[in-house]
């Protein structure tokens, strides 16, 4: 290991930011993440699907003949819903897609406070 490392629980309020760009794995993570209430999940709606089981659905086109590997998988959320439909987050940031990384910063920065707030409520209402 390059670093030293001591076994360990994190037992403080754990935020997880998502955008419009969160996709396939980290998509998953989030939404495990809330369903079990295990985080609090900030920012934008995200989500893109889960992708293909033993490389996908092949279709084939019938005019040109093309064949299109099409996602066919599904990953259940706590409440039922399909993961595709993508993440709510349960604080909303107001990114916009021109926002450069200083106005996306301020933005996360202003909702900082109400996600805090969120996982304290989460805490105590365990």
């Amino acid at each position: 290991m390059e670093f030293p490392y001591e076994e360990g629980v994190w037992s403080g309020p754990l935020i997880v930011l998502v955008d419009r760009n969160t996709g396939s794995a980290a998509s998953e993570f989030a939404a495990v993440l809330q369903d079990n209430h295990a985080a609090v999940i900030m920012g934008e709606p995200a989500g893109a699907g889960c992708g293909h089981t033993n490389g996908g659905t092949p279709t084939t086109l019938a005019n040109s003949k093309a064949t299109l590997e099409v996602p066919d998988c599904a990953r259940l959320r706590a409440d039922g819903s399909n993961e595709v439909m993508g993440i709510q987050p349960d604080v909303l940031v107001a990114f916009s897609a021109v926002d450069g990384g200083h106005l996306r910063g301020v933005r996360f920065m202003a909702k900082l406070p109400e996600a805090v707030e969120h996982s304290v409520r989460a805490a105590d209402a365990k």
